[in-house]
C-alpha cells in the first residue's frame, strides 16, 4: 500500500464512471488504498458532487451519457481552475489524450490499466492540489498584507485619494504618484497593484535616484554577457523581470536626460532592447512612478522631458503631506494600541505621575503655580526655590523608579 493509507485525513476522489461494475471496483480499489472515493454514474451528477464533496482528484470518464466528459472537463476548469482531472476511457487513442491534455487535464489513463500506476497518479495529483491550494491561500494573505484597508486615512483628502487608487486599480492604465518623502508612494503602489487584474503577477520596484548613472540603463533593460566590463552573464532588467505585473519606477525625476529619452521609447512601444543586443523583446508591463519633486518646475527648467511626463502621468495621484496635530496623533496611538503584540511581548507599562505633596488638593496635574508656597510662608531665597523644585522632580518621577 502507499503512503495515503497513514495520512490523518482520507482524501476525497470524486469518481464519474456510468459502467456500475467498473465503478465498484474504483470504489473498492480507492477505499483499500485509504481515499474516500465519491462515484456517480454521469457528468450532471459529477457536477452537483463537485461543490458538496469538495474532492482533491476527479477521475472522469470521457465516454459519458449525455455531457461528453470533455465537455464536464471544461465545465470543472472554469468553476475550480485548479482541481487536478485524471480522463479515463476504455476506448483511447494518441489524438484524444492530446485534446483532453490541451483542455487541461492532469493525467490520461486507457481501461484497463494498473492500479499502481493510478495511485502513483493520485498522489502526485494531491500533492499538486496542495500546492496550488497553498499559493492561492498565500496570494490571498499577500493581498490582505497589501490592500487598501492596510493604508490610514485619517484626514479627508486621504481617504479621496484611496478612492482614486481604488479605481485606478480597475484600470490597467500607467500612474503617476506624487507627494514628499516618507508619506507612502511605494505602498499606495503595491494596493493599487494587488488590487488590480495584475495582482497575480510581479511587482518589482527600482530607485531611479539610488543607482549610478552607468548602471541604470543596464538595471532597467539588462545587458548581454561581454556588453561591459563585468558583464559575465546575460542578465533580464526590471521590465523583462516585471512582465505580466507592474514596475515601480521611484524618485523618476532624478533620471537624467539620455535615460527619459529610452525610457521615452520603452513606454511608447512596449518593447526594449537589453544592453550590446541587437534584438527587441516585448514586454506587457504597467509602469508606476513616483517623485516627490515638482516636475513642471523641472520641465521649465528642461530638466525633465514634457512628452515623458505626459506619457507617465495618464492618471495621477497626489499623495498630501503628512498631517500633524492632536487629532491625527491621537489616530497613531488608537492604532499602535490596537494591534495584536507578538508573541511573548511583556505588557505596555503605562506610567502614572505622583502629585507632589504641594498639589494634592488639586484634580489636574502639577503645574509650577500649584506648587507654590502659600502666601504665608513665601519663598525667602533662590536656594529654597530650588530644593522645592528639586523635591518636585522626585516626586513627580518616584512612580517611574517603583513601576
Amino acid at each position: 500500500m502507499s503512503e495515503s493509507t497513514s495520512q490523518d485525513i482520507a482524501h476525497r476522489i470524486l469518481v464519474v464512471e456510468d459502467d456500475a461494475s467498473y465503478g465498484l471496483l474504483l470504489r473498492y480499489q480507492l477505499q483499500r488504498e485509504g481515499y474516500e472515493p465519491i462515484v456517480v454514474q454521469s457528468g450532471e451528477e459529477g457536477l452537483k458532487k463537485l461543490g458538496e464533496s469538495e474532492p482533491s482528484v476527479v477521475l472522469l470518464d470521457v465516454m459519458l451519457p449525455g455531457k461528453d466528459g470533455r465537455v464536464i472537463l471544461d465545465e470543472i476548469h472554469r468553476n475550480i481552475p485548479e482541481l487536478p482531472v485524471v480522463m479515463v476511457t476504455a476506448a483511447g487513442s494518441v489524438e484524444m489524450a492530446v485534446e483532453c491534455m490541451k483542455r487541461g487535464a492532469y493525467d490520461f489513463l486507457t481501461k484497463p490499466f494498473e492500479f499502481e500506476r493510478l495511485y502513483a497518479i493520485l498522489r502526485n495529483a494531491i500533492e499538486y492540489h496542495e500546492l496550488k491550494m497553498q499559493v492561492r491561500n498565500l496570494e490571498g494573505a499577500l493581498f490582505q498584507k497589501h490592500g487598501f484597508e492596510k493604508i490610514v486615512a485619517a484626514s479627508e483628502r486621504m481617504r479621496k485619494v484611496i478612492d482614486q487608487a481604488q479605481r485606478a486599480a480597475a484600470s490597467d492604465s500607467d500612474v503617476l504618484i506624487l507627494g514628499e518623502s516618507g508619506t507612502g508612494k511605494e505602498v499606495l503602489a503595491r494596493a493599487v497593484h494587488y488590487g488590480s487584474s495584475r495582482r497575480n503577477g510581479p511587482f518589482v520596484a527600482i530607485n531611479c535616484g539610488a543607482i549610478p548613472e552607468g548602471l541604470l540603463e543596464s538595471e532597467l533593460f539588462g545587458h548581454e554577457k561581454g556588453a561591459f566590463t563585468g558583464a559575465v552573464a546575460r542578465r533580464a532588467g526590471c521590465f523583462e523581470q516585471a512582465h505580466g505585473g507592474t514596475l515601480f519606477l521611484d524618485e523618476i525625476g532624478e533620471m537624467r536626460p539620455d535615460m527619459q529619452v529610452r525610457l521615452l521609447r520603452a513606454l511608447e512601444q512596449r518593447e526594449i532592447r537589453r544592453v550590446g543586443s541587437d534584438k527587441t523583446i516585448k514586454v506587457n508591463v504597467r509602469v508606476f512612478s513616483a517623485t516627490n519633486q515638482n516636475l513642471p518646475k523641472r520641465m521649465k527648467e528642461s530638466k525633465f522631458r514634457t512628452d515623458l511626463y505626459y506619457r507617465l502621468a495618464i492618471l495621477v495621484l497626489e499623495i498630501p503631506r503628512c498631517a500633524t496635530g492632536a487629532k491625527t496623533s491621537q489616530r497613531w496611538r488608537d492604532i499602535s494600541w490596537s494591534r495584536p503584540a507578538a508573541r511573548d511581548t511583556p505588557a505596555p507599562r503605562i506610567f502614572q505621575p505622583r502629585p507632589c505633596a504641594c498639589s494634592a488638593s488639586t484634580t489636574g496635574p502639577a503645574t509650577r503655580a500649584s506648587c507654590a508656597t502659600p502666601s504665608s510662608a513665601p519663598w525667602s531665597s533662590r536656594t529654597d526655590r530650588t530644593s522645592r523644585s528639586r523635591a518636585c522632580r522626585r516626586n513627580w518621577c518616584g512612580a517611574s523608579s517603583s513601576a
